[in-house]
């Protein structure tokens, strides 16, 4: 009785799948049994044609979770075209002046998953991380620094953009000698402890030599003071940050096993459902990273279809029973 009122109350043709508040609404001076309001909630909250299409008016689901800030020196390269030979020999010239990194966070660029690059990576030692699509947040340093980088690069260019890669070290000087507001000191401050003397600033009349020895005592003590005291800074305004965005912020969990609806990335029009599904998570590969495979069950192509999505694109799946 209570599923035949709710089909009618809700998922008829002239209620149009409308929510609890304005569901109760109509319920509630008609109808009654027990847990009334949970029961509509429930069963709105099951209702496939609602997840599927409604738009999610809450915050982005998840918690924050804390990233390293960019505080090392940025380097940047321009390339005439994005060729798997470029990705090699930029990672092997980065190799070269610094040593290999313990691992490398890259976009799903053909570029980056060729098999040259892959196996110049490989020969070094390197775990290659790939980002999630359409997730720029999994690598957040590279988007957050584009934001600042982007702009900049803008204000110099011609109107044609054209003569972009001329102004590139400009930019990147300029950034690498500009204090960072988390860390309150420049980039060149954190990697050599001293202040960069700027092209444009007066010459210095007098200057001073220390011996090696000597150099090599302050640098060390002076790199001491700078870490701790980034370290502070960077500690303290994360969790100002952290504690703003977490505030009233949903937070579902996923484990292995789950049947879930993904968010629909690229839609064609405005009917189109918002997700997508459903799908069974196969794999968890971060903390809010999973693997999730098709699950249809009334078509048989692309039976193995995977993809890697988060949770702020994912939706549980629930179903509706009458106790």
């Amino acid at each position: 009785m209570i599923n035949q009122v709710m089909f009618l109350y809700h998922d008829h043709h002239t209620t149009t799948h409308r929510g609890s508040n304005k569901t109760s609404h109509k319920l509630i001076n008609k109808y009654y049994w027990p847990n009334m309001h949970v029961a509509i909630n429930e069963y709105i909250k099951a209702c496939e044609k609602c997840t599927r299409y409604n738009y999610i008016r809450t915050k982005r689901l998840g918690k924050m979770n804390i990233i390293p800030t960019p505080n090392k020196v940025m380097n940047l390269l321009a390339v005439k075209i994005n060729s798997a030979q470029e990705a090699a020999d930029f990672f092997l010239d980065v190799c070269y002046h610094c040593g290999a990194p313990s691992k490398l966070i890259t976009d799903q660029g053909s570029h980056f998953v060729a098999e040259l690059t892959r196996a110049i990576i490989e020969s070094c030692n390197t775990t290659h991380i790939l980002a999630t699509p359409h997730h720029p947040t999994s690598n957040a340093q590279t988007e957050r620094f584009n934001t600042t980088f982007a702009p900049a690069l803008s204000k110099l260019t011609s109107d044609q953009t054209l003569d972009w890669d001329e102004f590139l070290q400009h930019v990147i000087y300029a950034y690498n000698t500009s204090k960072h507001t988390t860390t309150s000191l420049t980039p060149i401050q954190i990697m050599f402890t001293r202040e960069n003397q700027l092209i444009m600033d007066p010459k210095k009349m007098k200057i001073s030599l220390m011996k090696p020895n000597e150099y090599y005592e302050k640098a060390k003590q002076s790199r001491v003071l700078f870490f701790n005291h980034v370290k502070l800074n960077i500690k303290h305004l994360h969790q100002l940050v952290k504690t703003r965005h977490d505030k009233n912020r949903p937070d579902p969990k996923y484990v292995k096993g789950d049947l879930v609806l993904v968010r629909v990335i690229i839609r064609t029009s405005k009917f189109q459902e918002k997700f997508e599904g459903p799908y069974r998570i196969t794999n968890q590969i971060g903390s809010a990273t999973f693997i999730v495979k098709i699950e249809n069950l009334d078509n048989d192509e692309n039976t193995n279809y995977t993809k890697q999505v988060t949770t702020a694109d994912m939706k549980h799946i629930f179903s509706f029973e009458v106790v």
